[in-house]
């Protein structure tokens, strides 16, 4: 007799009578209810990632471009990376630090990594010390001069957060256990401080700009030129936000973004005559916040970012105004610009006002 065989019988037996379920039946049909109800409910919360669950945290302090959580993480809003706030906190050798990577769980997540030599660099910043005395922000306490990093599967690297240098560490072979080096640190005194690339991005669509210049601006301010700088602003801080992605462009932003060319789209008829309101002086109100949401919906984008650019002899400035589509909310930012600084006035305007959009964007903790 098969297992199932004596199941069946034990159940006819014990659980059934000539009206069906007995009493005995129902009480076990609800031991076996509460049993798959539970067994169900275990898969299913295992199943959900850690990530999700780290969703929680709240924000306890922001410095520049950094938001640190109250889960002992810091985001780099620029780069888009997630950074523990504190590294080991004693240093270790290589083995102990490529493991302290792979076994880290701070914040609940589990896709911790060593950085690269480069991600460490960038946020290395000269004008400020972090209360170790070491020049990173604030909000990430790094314990050690020497921080271990990544150059590819055969080299590892330290960088040096006291003047931002580098040291590059390589094995002889893989396995071999040798080491060499350009400096002597002490390679056990070596901070571990884990990364991990968060998953969010923004996709914006660039709709055409309103370029007003004013009669007598002519002689300084080329309109050609006047257009080429703007844009070659935007592209000066889309190289370096990497949490926003041009999808569609009405300009050419170069090969880099891969933005699709907004002038090939039937769309752009509507996009270039009736998105802006010509004869408003407000920013807030200066597009048709209707048109602009119905067709970023459409190329399926989080955003639409447009520029307004005002040049005459006494006075020139420029507005950026981001719509986004899901709130259907206007954010804006005005600022002075110079013709002979452009590029570099829209660059530095564009860069404080995606640090701003972003880091609202950010209250909630990345995933």
């Amino acid at each position: 007799m098969t297992n199932e065989d004596g199941c069946m019988k034990f159940f006819r037996h014990y659980c059934l009578d000539s009206h069906g379920l007995n009493k005995k039946g129902r009480i076990v049909n609800k031991i076996i209810w509460v049993c798959s109800f539970t067994f169900v409910v275990l898969i299913a919360f295992e199943s959900i990632p850690l990530a999700q669950m780290a969703l929680q945290a709240n924000e306890i302090a922001r410095e520049g471009n950094f938001i640190a959580y109250d889960n002992g993480t810091v985001l780099d809003t620029r780069t888009g990376l997630l950074w523990a706030a504190m590294d080991d906190g004693k240093g270790m050798d290589e083995q102990d630090a490529v493991s302290y990577f792979e076994n880290y769980r701070g914040g609940g997540y589990s896709d911790w990594r060593m950085p690269t030599v480069d991600e460490l660099e960038a946020i290395y910043d000269r004008r400020t010390q972090n209360k170790q005395g070491y020049h990173v922000t604030k909000l990430i306490d790094i314990t050690g001069e020497w921080v271990w990093c990544s150059e590819g599967p055969e080299s590892v690297n330290i960088f040096n957060f006291k003047d931002g240098s580098r040291a590059l560490a390589f094995f002889e072979g893989p396995g071999s256990g040798t080491w060499y080096s350009t400096e002597e640190p002490l390679f056990a005194a070596n901070r571990a401080l884990p990364v991990r690339d968060t998953r969010y991005t923004l996709e914006i669509a660039v709709f055409p700009w309103r370029f007003d210049l004013r009669p007598h601006s002519a002689m300084y301010a080329n309109p050609i030129i006047t257009k080429i700088q703007t844009v070659d602003g935007l592209r000066q801080v889309l190289s370096e936000y990497k949490l926003v992605v041009p999808k569609f462009s009405y300009y050419d932003l170069g090969n880099q973004f891969n933005a699709k060319n907004i002038k090939d789209n039937p769309l752009t008829e509507a996009i270039v005559n009736d998105i802006w309101i010509k004869k408003s002086t407000d920013s807030r109100s200066k597009v048709n916040l209707d048109l602009i949401c119905r067709l970023g919906r459409q190329l399926q984008v989080d955003a639409v970012l447009i520029y307004s650019i005002y040049i005459e002899p006494r006075k020139q400035n420029a507005d950026i105004i981001l719509i986004d589509i899901k709130a259907k909310k206007v954010f804006s930012k005005t600022g002075e610009i110079y013709v002979r600084t452009l590029s570099s006035d829209i660059k530095d305007l564009t860069e404080n006002f995606f640090t701003d959009y972003v880091n609202e964007k950010y209250k909630s903790h990345p995933n």
